[in-house]
């Protein structure tokens, strides 16, 4: 008996391993770079609209059995959804999204067996993403054809074709991100990203692990810049799943040009058209770091001139609903006391320095934003300053009021 089963068990290995051998045969047949590619480029320009073009798409599934991989070289996706307006764009030959590379890697044995999706790594390498919306809200990523009604009374239920979706790594690298929305008049660029996302997609109390870096950020809104080559490193664990996806801020970490912030508080995605913010952030820096990491480059030299002590309080809140129509408002307030300050060029200190100050930005523009320093004065041997300013209307016609004592 044990060496009838003994026959029996290496039999159907045997078979399981020719049928393995003759499915990647097939595939290394029938679905060679050359025929893949053109297969995928036809359905992809039939199916969006857009003028879609990928190089080369290889699988790769004989060779490295039960893995699957799929490598995209030199992708292209241009959005036709200005076509007949015949608009063009700032930077629109970047168009809606290119990369240098893609690469997915999984095994698809574990599926036919159980359902469960298992991707070992999603890669993205050379990302340049042009995200546009026009004066009347059009967006240039609406590239999918209107859905038809349908009028049958079958139902797609997900769970009867998969039950989970565990992805190990996604990893994007060197990408380059552009939105601009005409509508709104709101600009962003970051110049560098690096992204890392992992956890199980589709498990109801999902927990994925995010991290996050963004280097160089501009952003801007009418003529008003808020940002200039910021960098930007967050890492945190995100609750989520197909519904929604929240994240617990008191379990984040964020730093901004080097400079740890303490948070509390949450962002929730209760779907996809809109985001929900209640954040709260602190920090606490040596002033002379702060100014460091703060003024642009050419100026560090003449910072290095100087010394200084007292530390800079930073706190700030946004509060709100970011969508299509909305914004959150930016409460930010900071904070220095009993300073000194002496440049190498004086003999004296300059110290009891204080300063005060806060900020209020609303770019729904249902009530003034504006800015105040509340407080600044300093003592030298030559004399006592003390000044206050007040500024309202920032996103608009700025009107300032001063004092100098």
């Amino acid at each position: 008996m044990a060496k009838t089963m003994k026959v029996i068990s290496i039999t159907l290995l045997s078979l399981v391993l020719l049928v393995g051998i003759v499915v990647g045969a097939a595939l290394y047949i029938v679905f060679t770079p050359e025929k893949t590619t053109k297969i995928v480029n036809h359905y992809a320009n039939e199916l969006l609209n857009a003028d879609v073009n990928f190089k080369n798409i290889d699988i790769t599934f004989l060779s490295t059995y039960p893995d699957f991989y799929l490598t995209i070289n030199d992708g292209n996706i241009v959005s036709k959804a200005f076509k007949q307006e015949g608009k063009l764009f700032p930077e629109a030959k970047d168009s809606l999204l290119s990369f240098a590379a893609c690469s997915i890697k999984f095994d698809p044995v574990k599926y036919l067996q159980t359902k469960d999706v298992e991707i070992d790594n999603i890669a993205l390498e050379g990302i340049n993403a042009f995200v546009l919306t026009d004066e009347t809200g059009k967006a240039n990523w609406e590239i999918f054809p209107p859905s038809e009604e349908d009028t049958t009374t079958t139902e797609f239920v997900l769970e009867d074709y998969l039950h989970s979706l565990a992805i190990e790594n996604i990893e994007v690298t060197s990408g380059r991100i552009v939105y601009d929305d005409y509508k709104s008049n709101i600009f962003a660029k970051i110049n560098k990203t690096k992204i890392n996302l992992n956890g199980n997609f589709l498990d109801p109390n999902a927990t994925l692990q995010l991290d996050l870096m963004l280097d160089k950020i501009n952003f801007r809104t009418d003529s008003v810049v808020f940002a200039k080559d910021l960098n930007i490193d967050f890492s945190t664990q995100l609750a989520a799943n197909f519904d929604s996806i929240s994240v617990d801020l008191a379990k984040a970490n964020l730093s901004i040009n080097d400079i740890a912030f303490a948070m509390d508080g949450y962002v929730a995605l209760p779907d996809s058209s809109r985001i929900d913010v209640d954040a709260r952030l602190h920090a606490s820096v040596p002033a002379i770091d702060m100014a460091k990491k703060m003024v642009p480059a050419a100026l560090v030299p003449i910072i290095n001139t100087m010394d200084a002590t007292g530390s800079l309080d930073i706190d700030a809140e946004v509060k709100g609903r970011y969508s299509a129509e909305e914004y959150p408002t930016v409460v930010a307030n900071m904070l220095l006391n009993d300073a000194t300050f002496k440049h190498e060029s004086i003999d004296f200190w300059i110290r009891d320095i204080q300063f005060e100050a806060n900020a209020f930005l609303d770019l729904n523009g249902n009530e003034p934003s504006n800015a105040e320093v509340k407080k600044l004065s300093l003592k030298s041997v030559c004399a006592n300053v003390e000044a206050n300013a007040y500024a309202t209307n920032l996103l608009g016609d700025p009107h300032v009021k001063a004092r100098l004592a």
